[in-house]
């Protein structure tokens, strides 16, 4: 929920509120309210809080990819975890300490509304991606651990931290943190009408 376009209130009630910089607001996925339009020069930072260093997670979201070519940030948790985007791949990342990570990548058509769902269980780290046409991809990997508590960083959806680059250019809504993993039926009840 929007209270302007300078905050971003947190809708789940925890207190989570971001601050926004230059970003503008436009139709979400079918019309269903209104999605965060991020630029070159967009940034929405929420501060750190012990509840977004979990050590198992789910994070998903809705996004729609612009044109770009290059690596973009969708959302950055620094050295802990993070949703990227490069064209024709989708990346979740997660860190277990500061030397050990892992990636997954699930493929995708540039330009259309999608759901991104990154889940770390402690054992396994899954990726799935819904387009409306059942699961575009889901791919896991094996790899064990809680996540790293890194350094205080605050998360940030649209750029990449603390370099302060790769921006997305595009939309995104309705992101979610989750301290635990979800289920398939979940992640396809949060990704509706897309699942």
């Amino acid at each position: 929920m929007l209270d302007d376009l300078t905050v971003l209130v947190d809708g789940s009630g925890n207190g989570h509120d971001g601050v926004m910089s230059d970003v503008s607001l436009d139709l979400s996925l079918a019309g269903q309210g209104q999605a965060l339009a991020l630029g070159l020069e967009s940034l929405v930072s929420i501060p750190d809080d012990p509840a977004l260093n979990p050590a198992h997670l789910t994070l998903a979201l809705f996004a729609r990819p612009g044109p770009s070519a290059k690596k973009m940030t969708l959302v950055d948790k620094q050295n802990q975890y993070g949703l990227f985007y490069t064209d024709g791949g989708v990346t979740c990342s997660v860190r277990v300490s500061a030397m050990t990570s892992a990636t997954v990548t699930v493929n995708v058509t540039p330009g259309v509304w999608m759901h991104v769902a990154c889940v770390y269980d402690g054992v396994d780290l899954r990726l799935r991606v819904d387009t409306g046409r059942g699961p575009v991809g889901m791919m896991s990997t094996p790899f064990e651990g809680a996540l790293y508590e890194g350094e205080g960083s605050p998360l940030v959806i649209g750029v990449d931290t603390p370099e302060d680059t790769a921006h997305f250019e595009g939309l995104v809504d309705r992101v979610v943190l989750f301290d635990q993993p979800l289920t398939d039926d979940r992640l396809c009840a949060l990704a509706a009408p897309l699942c």
